[in-house]
């Protein structure tokens, strides 16, 4: 309640009105960490097939992930980046760790991908009056609407998965952190 009200006084003399993403027009029915953990138990059968008995467990793959994180993040703040991981470059050192380089590793990132955009597609929704509100402030403010987001996944994948929830048409433009190397704030 208000918040049509709030929004107004606070657009004021604004031409464009911002918005976050996850954990404010989009929910998830599942924590975060629950994603990557569905996405390393696919990658994990996936290198079964390739390696056989050598296929590292789901616990080492969905480690190696944690890790792998931690590392790009510090390689970028140490080149004075946020510290935000670039999701290209964490799938490529992810799949690398197992396999070779070559084709099946090519469509081993490709694969893996998908899925972890599918498995969000899957958990996201969005939050109850979203649309509405977003089509309210272009509608009864003329406003810009736009959305900021501090993701991994960058533009082209989040607005995959605005379009998967009814969205992405509602906003004129878009800004994720890790295309832009730094955070909103």
């Amino acid at each position: 309640d208000g918040l049509q009200e709030a929004i107004e006084r606070a657009a004021g003399a604004c031409r464009v009105v911002a918005f976050d993403l996850f954990d404010t027009l989009l929910r998830r029915r599942v924590e975060p960490e629950w994603v990557k953990s569905a996405v390393a138990i696919e990658l994990s059968r996936r290198l079964g097939d390739l390696l056989g008995p050598a296929a590292p467990g789901v616990a080492a793959v969905r480690r190696r992930r944690s890790e792998l994180e931690l590392e790009i993040a510090r390689e970028r703040v140490a080149r004075g980046d946020d510290d935000e991981v670039d999701y290209d470059d964490l799938l490529g050192r992810w799949v690398a760790t197992w396999v070779a380089p070559g084709d099946a590793r090519s469509r081993l990132v490709k694969s893996i991908e998908e899925r972890e955009l599918v498995v969000e597609q899957e958990v996201l929704f969005p939050a109850p009056g979203a649309k509405d509100l977003l089509a309210w402030v272009r509608r009864r403010l003329g406003r810009r609407v736009i959305f900021v987001s501090d993701m991994y996944l960058g533009e082209r994948r989040v607005r995959r998965l605005l379009a998967a929830c009814g969205l992405e048409d509602q906003f004129d433009a878009g800004y994720v952190s890790i295309d832009h190397g730094a955070r909103k704030a």
